[in-house]
């Protein structure tokens, strides 16, 4: 192999020089640094190394003198460096279609430090048990909350000395537990109900109804039946009964001050 040792090769004539001819490998040996930073021409379309790698210094690679696989090294690509579309930041990952996205499902997003789900829209729910979009298998509300019950009819007018009342609501249906503690009243022979409920029921059959928990001596020992709480359609009330069918009304109540109640409840709300 013949050595040429020269500090600098210019063309004869002209501005092109030419190094070698069509056919031939010019091979650069590693550790060559390419210094172009005065150059304004782009590098040749290939340049070969003995190791297949080379430094390039101050100099620009066209996209069409790019061939095989580019392996950056770590940590050395950064977001500032990608050209996706969307917004790039911590929250987004890059999709396939070379789009930046949130991470998560479509619609929804996290509420934060809680990392809870939030949908976009508030009619949006959740299919159970299914794998494909049931209508009856949707859960698109759940709720609690408090709510002050009231004493309705029965001509009571209470004063009241304790109102406080609790509600999940799943889907359509409503439990609640309240207390109503009355320190005087009124009572007349219309019937008994108690109100304040947070829903109002469903507009048909199968509404619900509701139990004594506890309830101190208010009753009249004349009664002669057990009490009943039925929901009335389309109401806010539960309405006392009489298993013997006739109401309970504000007569029946035994006396009208130091009245205790706690009452337990199940509906269907509208």
């Amino acid at each position: 192999m013949s050595k040429i040792e020269v500090d600098k090769i210019d063309p004869q004539s002209g501005t092109d020089l030419e190094l070698g001819t069509s056919g031939d490998t010019i091979t650069i040996p590693a550790g060559v640094t390419f210094d172009s930073s005065a150059a304004t021409n782009t590098l040749p379309s290939t340049v070969v190394t003995t190791t297949g790698s080379q430094t390039l210094t101050n100099k620009s690679i066209a996209t069409t003198q790019l061939t095989g696989t580019i392996t950056p090294s770590d940590s050395t690509v950064s977001l500032a460096k990608l050209t996706a579309t969307g917004t790039k930041d911590a929250t987004t990952f890059l999709r396939g279609d070379n789009t930046f996205a949130a991470a998560g499902l479509n619609g929804w997003s996290e509420d934060g430090a809680n990392n809870n789900l939030l949908p976009a829209s508030a009619s949006a729910g959740i299919y159970l048990g299914v794998n494909t979009a049931t209508a009856s298998n949707l859960l698109d509300d759940y709720e609690e909350g408090t709510f002050t019950p009231i004493i309705e009819g029965g001509g009571l007018t209470p004063t009241y000395s304790h109102q406080s009342g609790a509600y999940t609501k799943i889907g359509n249906k409503v439990m609640v537990t309240f207390r109503i503690g009355i320190s005087s009243a009124g009572q007349t022979a219309n019937r008994l109900d108690f109100g304040g409920l947070p829903f109002t029921s469903f507009n048909g059959e199968f509404e619900g109804g509701a139990y004594f928990s506890y309830i101190n001596s208010v009753f009249s020992s004349t009664i002669n039946a057990t009490i009943l709480l039925y929901q009335p359609s389309n109401t806010t009330k539960f309405s006392a009964w009489k298993t013997n069918g006739s109401t309970f009304t504000g007569n029946d109540v035994n006396s009208t001050s130091g009245i205790d109640i706690y009452i337990t409840g199940f509906y269907r709300a509208a």
